[in-house]
This record gives C-alpha cells, sequence and structure tokens, in this order.
C-alpha cells in the first residue's frame, strides 16, 4: 500500500491511461470469479473486518471520490468539458 504513495513526479498521460487499463482488466478478472460466499464472508481490510459487499462498495466510492477530484482539477486547469454525459439525452 505504501508504494501508492510513494509515486513522485509527473507521470505522463499515456502512461496513466496504460495503468487504468491495467487495472480494468484485473478488476473484470477478479470480479468474473467472485461467488456469492465470497460477497457475502468477511474478509481483513487493513485493521477491519468487513464482508465482500461492504468492501466493493466502499472500493467503489473510494474509486469515485478521486475521479472527481481529477475531473475537477482537470476542468478548472483546462477550462474543459469532459464530456461524461456527451451524446446522451438527460432531460
Amino acid at each position: 500500500r505504501q508504494a501508492e504513495f510513494d509515486e513522485r513526479g509527473p507521470i505522463a498521460v499515456q502512461a496513466l491511461i496504460g495503468r487504468l487499463d491495467e487495472l480494468v482488466e484485473e478488476v473484470e478478472a477478479l470480479l468474473g470469479q467472485l461467488r456469492p460466499e465470497d460477497l457475502l464472508a468477511e474478509h481483513p481490510v487493513q485493521t477491519f473486518r468487513e464482508n465482500g459487499v461492504s468492501i466493493l462498495v466502499h472500493v467503489v466510492e473510494h474509486f469515485s471520490y478521486h475521479t472527481g477530484q481529477v475531473s475537477y482539477i482537470v476542468k478548472a486547469w483546462k477550462d474543459l468539458d469532459l464530456g461524461y454525459y456527451r451524446g446522451i439525452e438527460l432531460e
């Protein structure tokens, strides 16, 4: 876990996209292996014990939080519409 915080310096956009693509592949593989009993069982997480559903919800919330941070910074620095809903009728 500490390695996540040890990263220093700018990382090229394509390198970040590559890491994200790798993460998506890993997550898809892991989710494909989950069984209902894995979601109901308790698992150790740092100093806690949580069931699989709780862990998945936490991970999604955490990733969404950081996605929002990145989106906010990019929009502020670049004055961009990130187009998350481009082409989708919202009304």
